[in-house]
């Protein structure tokens, strides 16, 4: 669809754009990193980890071409704004460990994909109006990219659901010890060291509850391990 016509001097819309650049620039970089803490836990869905990857190095792109416009501005990116904040909210859905975690991550992405590309399609309306010609024309590769990532989430929503239930239910049937060094694992990836440490405290409290039951039948004087 075509940009409306818009009755603005250029260098009126030229402090809109610059703003909206930093904007998206704070946006793309909190993306990124919902996407780093994504992949790290779907080994167990092979090519949706591949897509989010190769969105990752998107995303690199994505803020080399801002700040690339930025510097050719005499601007620079700086600080949170309400865009970024907007995009936080979106990827604490994805913080902590959850048995429905895949599902969680799937809808998180496409939001921010689809809250993207209407910061992008808002963008280069800004960047028309300044008459930053070369700009738009990088701005829309990045656009390009964001409904590539937003079409691809949902294409493919069923499916990676469909996944997900056949992973649980395999995971079932397996030993509960098994189960149990699952969970261990994805804490420690979430919080390393914790995992353990709660690990230890939980084996050191049944230790002594054990040692307290033995004294009371056996009378014996000896101070419980601490």
């Amino acid at each position: 669809m075509d940009s409306p016509q818009v009755s603005i001097a250029a260098d009126q819309a030229l402090p809109l754009f610059a703003d909206g650049l930093r904007n998206v620039h704070a946006l793309d970089k909190n993306c990124r990193e919902m996407l780093e803490r994504q992949v790290e836990r779907l080994e167990d869905y092979p090519q949706v980890e591949a897509r989010l990857r190769e969105h990752l190095r998107d995303k690199a792109a994505q803020l080399q071409r801002i700040e690339g416009i930025l510097q050719d501005l005499g601007e620079s990116p700086s600080g949170q704004n309400e865009a970024a904040a907007l995009g936080g909210h979106l990827s604490t859905m994805t913080n902590a460990p959850a048995t429905d975690g895949i599902l969680k991550d799937s809808c998180a992405a496409y939001a921010m994909a689809n809250l993207e590309i209407a910061t992008y399609e808002s963008l280069l309306v800004l960047g028309e109006a300044a008459g930053k010609v070369d700009a738009i024309r990088a701005l829309q590769t990045s656009l390009s990219e964001e409904r590539a990532m937003a079409n691809w989430l949902a294409e493919h929503m069923r499916e990676t659901t469909v996944m997900f239930l056949k992973t649980k239910s395999e995971k079932a049937r397996r030993p509960a010890t098994e189960r149990r060094k699952d969970v261990l694992e994805l804490g420690e990836r979430m919080q390393p060291g914790r995992t353990a440490s709660c690990a230890g405290l939980t084996r050191a409290s049944t230790w002594r509850r054990s040692t307290g039951r033995f004294a009371e039948t056996h009378g014996w004087p000896g101070q419980a391990r601490p």
